[in-house]
């Protein structure tokens, strides 16, 4: 990570420096050794990444019960109808 290509590969906002949009979050970006286990930091690290991409103009966040819903219906329909 670094301010331009001669100090980092990716930016601040772990994009890769003349690839807007193209991020790479994992342990590489990390400059120096954390220690044994460093998941919890990349797992943060991603987060913050992910939390500052905007969401896809009309998406819709359901709950993950609404979800497993909408899938067994369509699993359920799918049975129902032997054409399928």
């Amino acid at each position: 990570m670094g301010r331009d290509t001669q100090s980092g590969v990716v930016n601040e906002r772990f994009e890769v420096h003349g690839y807007p949009n193209m991020l790479i979050v994992d342990g590489s970006v990390i400059q120096g050794n954390l220690g044994v286990n460093p998941s919890y930091t990349i797992t943060a690290m991603t987060e913050y990444a992910m939390a500052r991409i905007p969401e896809k103009p009309g998406n819709t966040i359901r709950p993950v019960e609404e979800e497993v819903n909408l899938a067994k219906n369509t699993t359920d329909e799918k049975r129902d109808h032997p054409d399928h």
